[in-house]
């Protein structure tokens, strides 16, 4: 039969460089073979593929297993192949994908270079062949070689060791290192009982591929990580004989592995669990939970007061301020800050984590109650908002936490976050900077907001589908227009629109009914009937002979974080023959604080441009700052109904909004009041420069065509008999 050949790149035992040339083995294995037998034999027979790259690049070894796998002509030549063109080959064949059969190992060398093995289940070993060892060069191979090349016996004994397994052990020499090592077992592995399991699986295997065990290096006592690829060699009668194999140390790749998955599961900025880690957390604790309370009930324990579980979620609050106006660096510290005093207020078997952005979360064990629970949010929030130091200046950190008790608010995760979540959103719609727990009064809320939102799926999903040109509101949703005039003349200016929804258990109207629709992923189906009504009341109007002015449609942030969304407006507007500048987006004032505010300005700023205008709700109720509005193309900011109600009474507080349409004027924007319904808010409104007005003073909210142009029928009266206009 033809001789196979082992083909090395290597070094003469002199240190004299060489081409590389095939190794033509010697005839016979002695029974003492020397040390330059073991290393061909060993390659020649290993059942994986082996590759050596050098730390410039080149291949320095490759055995025939290696050659047939990528298809490459053996022996190979060095000089054609580095690792480049190694990576592209292991590409074209596949190697390495998901679900490939064949796999393909990458080992670091402590010199820089790499180590590579090939391997296939399906692989059968290559009977022994006497006739592939040669002395002339498995001597040089075997002792340049940077890979620990050894022969031990069935019982633990070393046999034979190469100069790197010797270096790597750090003797002198191979005598030296057999001599000491009397049983591998107990001697090299630090937990001895991976020698069995190596036996086990060379057993039942006949060989073990990257076995990786810790081990304490024969002279040097170093603990270290290795990885062993090996395999039994069999006597003529086919009899286990002794065990031969390579070692190559793993202690970085371990190291690496362990770093990788740490950084996996947690949050790189902070170190805290990230949010699939704390899913993971979270899941766990309450399937203990759940298994120790029917453990006491098989077990009939006298029952005692069960502690409970206590998911908090935890905001921290305008946090996109800090970056903006102190920067990232600033806006890191805080969060690393935030981090550390979760990560202390949390007990032994408690989890903090970071879900993304400014989002934290914490699972809270042993909580015996509900008061226990709030005297634990009680300390937290004070050390949450203890002031620190940012950018040079003392910073006062505000945060809003939701917090709900397993298995009270939800014995699954699913619904111990959406009952945390309900409480969190209640602190951030009260004026944020609080905590709340979830109690009956949010759990009525939620199951009317989940009844809602189902019942709203049922209506726009019924009839004219979503996205069709034209769809229209069903019944029993409709707008409702409330209008505005500009008090420089008394013209009427516009409507701000308001979807409405006559429910049998009451009406749903206003943000109240974009909140539902958010949650429920229907806020674009409906903004577009939305927007296809008012295309058709402004078609009704001017038929008419009216002037409608401006229509102001609230959208909410969810709306604009679609990146297509901006576009799609502006193609409908086209499609009808209507100019962007008839149209007004209302936004909450919430959504300069979204996480995706860059989004959100983005889609704002293009929809500017095209010519229509933006607004500001209900400002001065939140937490914006004017200079916010810097960053976004804000053209009116619409003061609410609460922030103007008593501001023609005496001791009434009306620094706020007289301030605001200040500085409004002074940053080039309008201002705008609602809920105007005495003539005295009229007049200090006027007095204060305000741009638009609106309210019952003026006209209630108008639900029928017919109220609308009976309307602007009486507004352009008023207007041409100049003398009549009081208001």
């Amino acid at each position: 039969m033809a001789a196979s050949r082992l083909q090395v790149d290597g070094m003469e035992g002199d240190g004299k460089s060489r081409p590389p040339q095939p190794v033509m083995p010697d005839a016979s294995i002695p029974a003492e073979p020397s040390p330059h037998e073991i290393l061909p034999h060993l390659l020649l027979q290993m059942v994986q593929g082996v590759i050596v790259i050098a730390a410039d690049g080149r291949l320095i070894l490759c055995n025939p297993r290696a050659a047939e796998v990528l298809g490459w002509p053996f022996p190979v030549q060095p000089h054609l192949h580095d690792r480049a063109a190694l990576d592209a080959r292991e590409s074209a064949i596949g190697l390495g994908r998901a679900g490939a059969r064949r796999h393909v190992g990458r080992y670091p060398l402590p010199d820089g270079g790499e180590l590579r093995l090939y391997s296939d289940p399906d692989w059968l070993r290559r009977p022994v062949d006497r006739d592939m060892l040669d002395a002339g060069d498995g001597d040089s191979l075997f002792r340049n070689s940077v890979i620990g090349v050894y022969r031990s016996s069935l019982d633990g004994k070393q046999v034979r060791a190469n100069p790197a397994l010797v270096k790597l052990n750090g003797m002198e020499s191979e005598e030296e290192l057999i001599a000491t090592v009397i049983d591998i077992g107990n001697e090299w592995y630090v937990d001895p009982r991976r020698r069995d399991e190596f036996a086990r699986l060379m057993h039942e295997h006949g060989e073990v591929t990257d076995f990786v065990s810790e081990v304490i290096t024969t002279g040097s006592r170093r603990r270290i990580w290795v990885s062993e690829n090996a395999w039994v060699v069999r006597d003529a009668e086919g009899n286990p004989a002794f065990y031969e194999g390579t070692v190559v140390e793993a202690s970085q790749r371990i190291r690496d592995e362990a770093r990788n998955a740490h950084l996996a599961r947690h949050d790189g900025l902070t170190g805290l669990a990230n949010r699939t880690h704390f899913h993971e957390e979270l899941r766990g604790a309450l399937q203990a939970r759940t298994l120790q309370a029917e453990a006491r009930q098989i077990n009939a324990i006298a029952r005692e007061p069960e502690a409970a579980i206590a998911l908090v979620c935890v905001d921290l609050d305008r946090f996109k301020d800090v970056n903006d106006t102190l920067g990232h660096e600033a806006g890191d510290a805080l969060l690393r800050a935030i981090a550390e005093r979760l990560a202390a207020a949390a007990g032994g078997r408690d989890c903090a984590g970071r879900l993304g952005g400014d989002e934290f979360a914490l699972i809270l064990e042993q909580i015996a109650d509900g008061d226990a629970l709030e005297e634990r949010l009680d300390r937290l929030i004070a050390a949450l908002r203890a002031p620190l130091y940012l950018a040079g200046r003392e910073y006062h950190p505000s945060v809003s936490i939701g917090a709900a008790l397993a298995p009270r608010d939800g014995a699954e995760a699913d619904d111990l976050y959406r009952s945390a979540d309900a409480a969190l959103y209640a602190v951030k719609a009260g004026g944020r900077d609080a905590w709340r727990v979830f109690d009956g009064d949010l759990r009525r809320q939620a199951l009317r907001q989940r009844s809602l939102a189902r019942a709203l799926a049922g209506l726009l999903n019924d009839g004219d589908p979503a996205g069709k040109a034209g769809a229209m509101m069903p019944a029993p949703l409709r707008l409702a227009y409330t209008p505005f005039i500009a008090m420089a003349d008394g013209r009427h200016a516009g409507f701000s629109v308001t979807p409405v929804w006559q429910h049998p258990e009451g009406e749903v109207a206003g943000r109240e009914l974009l909140a539902i629709a958010e949650a429920s992923n229907l806020a674009g189906n409906l903004f577009e009937r939305m927007l296809a009504e008012v295309i058709a009341m402004r078609g009704r109007l001017l038929a008419q002979g009216h002037d409608p002015g401006l229509f102001s449609l609230p959208v909410s942030a969810a709306l604009l974080r679609d990146p297509q969304r901006a576009a799609a407006i502006e193609a409908v507007l086209r499609d009808a023959g209507i100019l962007p500048v008839h149209l007004e987006l209302a936004l909450p004032e919430e959504a300069l604080h979204e996480r995706s505010a860059d989004v959100i300005r983005d889609a704002l700023v293009y929809l500017s441009q095209a010519g229509m205008r933006i607004a500001l709700e209900d400002f001065g109720s939140g937490h914006a700052s004017l200079t916010q509005l810097r960053r976004f193309p804000v053209d009116v900011v619409r003061m609410g109904e609460a922030l103007i109600a008593g501001i023609d009474r005496p001791g009434a507080e009306a620094d706020l909004p007289q301030t605001i349409l200040a500085l409004a004027r002074g940053f080039g924007l309008q201002g705008a009041a609602g809920g105007v319904a005495r003539q005295a808010q009229f007049d200090q409104l006027a007095r204060w420069g305000c741009h638009y007005v609106q309210g019952d003073l003026l006209s209630p909210r108008l639900e029928r065509d017919g109220a609308v142009t009976a309307y602007l029928a009486a507004r352009a009266a008023i207007i041409d008999n100049a003398d009549a206009f009081l208001v």
